[in-house]
């Protein structure tokens, strides 16, 4: 039998105690395979420590799991666990570290159901953007209306809220937590200061932004559990720059008629050259002679602003007295609010074409009667103008035109300075003025000043008709230069009669050759005289007579105009002395042509014979 009575031993009652380093929440992510732990034991009843469990209790359904950890090792005792949580679901636990001693023949174990806890949360989903907001606006900046967003207000916040697949929630404060907003073109991140509403929304706020170009937002998310999620990008454009840039319908500094396609429709147009006009705020005004004429047509336009000018009161008329200069101001607006200083221009109306004042040979423009010229005449010329006062002077001798267009009724410009000025001005390079007489035609004209001149007709080949027509056509235009129809156009023709055969003295009867001496107090001058040509229509108009070389007096002639004429004419010559005596005659036909000068003599002689000699003796 042995003897114990020496042998030594200790009873350890107690329970060791364990502790984690840390009693953080854990978070578990998608890249999380393991979590290491650390942690002491003590054990004060002496036995030393054997080993630790880690227990963890699903939060939701209660189920425990547990895992050991071999220490073997005298008290106090550090511990350490790579604890693989890839088999852990996702969800909310509680950890527990509880530690057993290495008492005989039972180890003491810690009670780790009366212990705090720690908490592990698995959270493997990733977190994502699901808005980015201007200011604290719940529309997505991809969902604004239009796109791209241009925006001109102050913009001083930026609103991004996430969404965590998981139940980490989301870590705004961490450092991989992207928020950032950059200016493009010049590559400038802008800087703020951050904030959140401690769950699902973080809000950047800055300084106004005042650079126009396009901006991108980036926001990385990033949940507490570690995972970071897409990045996600919205941009937007900052537009602070009113529109300047306006197109007028009638252009600017342009000269327009009725057939201007704003104008026809009583109306002035304006475009803003902009990406972004609005033309419902924006302003157009229209001002006649210092007078607003008309008004703007509210949503007159989808692409442009419209003014009507005299609608309340009738059609922009045709008649002159709506001619003269208008004046047009817009003030242009964007969608975005954006105001741009006021933008004028001005345009003259001219609905009246050009006219002939004065024609040489004289001749009314649309008469019917042919005016007569001969070979006197050097050249033919017209005298033009555009003047709305010649147009109301002179337009009622100008043909209708083939449009339909009339200038009877005329009318005085309401604008006095068009009244008193040229118009538009006539336009000489590009009016016509031309003649055909036969087979011929005219060359250009000269110009000179307001004088369209043409060298008359030469003689036709065969002359035995002795006249013929000269058709005179001219098609004036003047300086509109803004329309569907333009310029301004008046065409009007008129006939000539060229008579280019001279008239003849054909006889002299009287005083008869071998006896032209005259005693007594008259002489009588008879003959005959004819126009040249086998035209039934050409005509002596006129037969003259000079003596000596003096004035040309008429002579009687019966019947003038005629193509054939007798004259007579009974000279006194009671005071002329004894002479000889040479008297010229000539005829004048229609066309002014002249004859040549025919002469006859006659001889006064008043003195008797001597008387007769007596010759003594007489034989």
């Amino acid at each position: 039998m042995s003897d114990h009575s020496q042998a030594a031993f200790s009873i350890d009652s107690s329970s060791p105690v364990a502790s984690f380093e840390v009693d953080t929440t854990i978070y578990v992510s998608s890249s999380t395979p393991t979590i290491t732990l650390k942690g002491l034991v003590n054990d004060a009843g002496g036995s030393g420590v054997g080993h630790v469990d880690l227990v963890w209790q699903d939060f939701t359904s209660g189920t425990v799991s547990s895992e050991s950890v071999p220490i073997m090792a005298a008290s106090p005792s550090p511990w350490e666990k790579n604890w693989n949580v890839t088999g852990l679901a996702a969800g909310r636990y509680k950890l527990w570290v509880a530690a057993a001693d290495q008492a005989k023949p039972t180890a003491n174990f810690e009670d780790y159901s009366t212990k705090a806890y720690r908490i592990v949360i698995v959270d493997r989903d990733l977190p994502f953007v699901n808005r980015i907001a201007l200011d604290n606006m719940a529309e997505d900046i991809n969902d604004m209306l239009p796109q791209p967003v241009v925006i001109a207000s102050s913009v001083t916040r930026l609103t991004a809220r996430i969404t965590d697949g998981g139940n980490s929630g989301v870590a705004f404060g961490s450092p991989n937590f992207v928020f950032t907003l950059k200016h493009d073109s010049t590559n400038t991140n802008i800087l703020g200061n951050f904030s959140n509403n401690g769950s699902d929304t973080i809000y950047f706020d800055f300084p106004e932004l005042t650079v126009n170009g396009t901006y991108t937002v980036t926001v990385t998310p990033v949940d507490n559990g570690g995972n970071t999620g897409e990045t996600a990008t919205r941009s937007f454009a900052l537009d602070k720059e009113a529109p300047s840039d306006v197109t007028f319908y009638p252009a600017d500094q342009r000269i327009a008629n009725n057939s201007h396609v704003a104008l026809h429709q009583d109306q002035v147009w304006a475009t803003i050259n902009h990406a972004r006009p609005d033309y419902t705020r924006s302003t157009i005004e229209v001002r006649y002679n210092g007078n607003v004429v008309g008004n703007q047509v509210a949503n007159g336009s989808t692409t442009a602003v419209v003014w009507d000018l005299y609608g309340a009161t009738g059609a922009l008329a045709t008649n002159q007295s709506h001619d003269g200069r208008y004046d047009v101001t817009v003030v242009p607006r964007d969608t975005l609010g954006n105001i741009g200083n006021a933008v004028r221009s001005f345009f003259n109306y001219d609905s009246i074409p050009p006219v002939i004042t004065q024609t040489s040979p004289a001749i009314t423009v649309n008469g019917a009667t042919p005016v007569w010229f001969g070979l006197n005449q050097s050249n033919l010329s017209i005298t033009v103008s555009d003047s709305p006062k010649d147009a109301i002077q002179y337009g009622p001798n100008m043909p209708l035109q083939a449009s339909g267009f009339s200038f009877a009724g005329l009318q005085i410009p309401g604008d006095p300075n068009w009244y008193n000025g040229n118009g538009s001005g006539v336009n000489t390079t590009t009016s016509s003025f031309t003649w055909t007489m036969d087979t011929q035609t005219s060359a250009a004209p000269s110009v000179s000043g307001l004088v369209m001149s043409l060298s008359r007709p030469g003689l036709p080949a065969d002359t035995a008709v002795g006249a013929a027509d000269v058709l005179v056509t001219a098609n004036l235009q003047d300086q509109v230069n803004d329309g569907a129809v333009i310029p301004n156009s008046m065409l009007a023709s008129y006939t000539y009669r060229f008579d280019y055969l001279p008239p003849q003295i054909d006889t002299i009867t009287k005083p008869a050759t071998g006896n032209n001496k005259f005693c007594k107090n008259v002489v009588t001058i008879e003959g005959t005289a004819s126009d040249q040509g086998s035209a039934e229509d050409v005509r002596v108009v006129a037969i003259e007579y000079s003596e000596n070389s003096g004035a040309w007096a008429t002579l009687t002639a019966e019947g003038l105009p005629a193509k054939n004429a007798s004259f007579s004419a009974k000279l006194d010559i009671t005071s002329k002395a004894d002479a000889t005596y040479t008297v010229n005659i000539r005829a004048t036909d229609l066309g002014g042509n002249t004859s040549t000068e025919t002469p006859v003599t006659y001889v006064v002689d008043r003195t008797p014979p001597p008387p007769p000699s007596l010759i003594v003796p007489l034989p």
